[in-house]
């Protein structure tokens, strides 16, 4: 059972992300399930700090995405944990009015 409370789907998110941080970090959405969205963001010169490796702010633009739409699409006040590759990235709180 899905618990999105409005239509979504990668394209629509896709769109709805053109032209912003998310499309020009590279930021790509990958697959919407009944209670998730997934996201990558790839490791270039857009998105590296000088040591070669993924700048930290930009993990934490994907991780704001990546909740930003579950709030678009679901609705959702509160706490919202952040995962990267299965590891606790941060617990991240909005609120949504």
């Amino acid at each position: 059972m899905s618990i999105w409370k409005t239509p979504v789907t990668v394209e629509l998110l896709t769109a709805m992300s053109a032209n912003t941080a998310t499309s020009h970090l590279g930021i790509e959405f990958l697959e919407v399930g009944d209670d998730f969205i997934t996201a990558r963001v790839p490791v270039d010169e857009r998105t590296r700090q000088p040591y070669g490796l993924l700048h930290g702010g930009v993990s934490v633009v994907l991780a704001e995405t990546l909740v930003e739409k579950c709030l678009e699409r679901y609705q959702l006040t509160g706490s919202v944990l952040a995962t990267a590759k299965g590891e606790k990235l941060n617990l991240i709180n909005f609120m949504h009015p």
